[in-house]
């Protein structure tokens, strides 16, 4: 075979995989949309997707809070990284943010970390750091009720934003059966019972 030749035939075969990602990635974001139909059969609301490329994501109501799932790119220094990320409304009287020690990268402006998020709150749970502006209220909400219990259902999320207007639990995409119903509403329900605990502690 000549260099023409080989040329050619190198560039059929980028043009035919070429061609392959984009059907899988289009039949992977339909089962998805799939996944959010039933979904809404659940918690209503609506599905959108600017594109058949674009990730779809669903906004409603699950046990009268708004609820929604999404996906987020994470651009890294030298990866990006999708995430699929889960929110409930909440109404607490304050927020906490829990990270696991792997998934956490330490900024260069811890000060900038404490003034956002608040500061490390040692001894509530080994699984995470966890940062709060009122360390009281989280030793409270930690030692009563069934929080750990419900952080047991989201093992998955290696971060998670605990109020105090929304829950948000993010994870990295990995594949679509993440997406069913059934593990969607598993993460709403376990975050509605968080939810519920958070309001409930003085």
């Amino acid at each position: 075979m000549t260099l023409f030749g080989i040329s050619v035939a190198f560039a059929m075969l980028l043009v035919v995989l070429g061609t392959a990602m984009i059907v899988h990635s289009i039949v992977g974001k339909r089962r998805i949309v799939a996944d959010f139909r039933r979904l809404s059969e659940r918690i209503g609301g609506t599905i959108t997707q600017r594109t058949p490329m674009a990730f779809p994501q669903i906004t409603g109501r699950y046990d009268g809070r708004d609820a929604s799932v999404f996906f987020h790119l994470a651009k890294g220094e030298k990866a990006s990284i999708i995430y699929m990320v889960c929110t409930l409304s909440v109404k607490a009287a304050s927020g906490f943010f829990l990270a696991k020690d792997k998934y956490f990268k330490t900024v260069n402006d811890p000060i900038k970390l404490t003034r956002e998020v608040g500061d490390l709150i040692p001894g509530l749970d080994g699984r995470y750091q966890i940062r709060g502006t009122d360390a009281e209220r989280a030793q409270r909400l930690f030692q009563q009720g069934e929080l750990r219990t419900q952080l047991d259902v989201l093992e998955a999320f290696p971060s998670l934003v605990l109020g105090p207007d929304s829950l948000v639990a993010g994870k990295p995409f990995e594949s679509a059966e993440e997406t069913s119903a059934d593990s969607l509403l598993t993460h709403f329900r376990a975050l509605g019972k968080i939810a519920t605990e958070m309001e409930a502690v003085a």
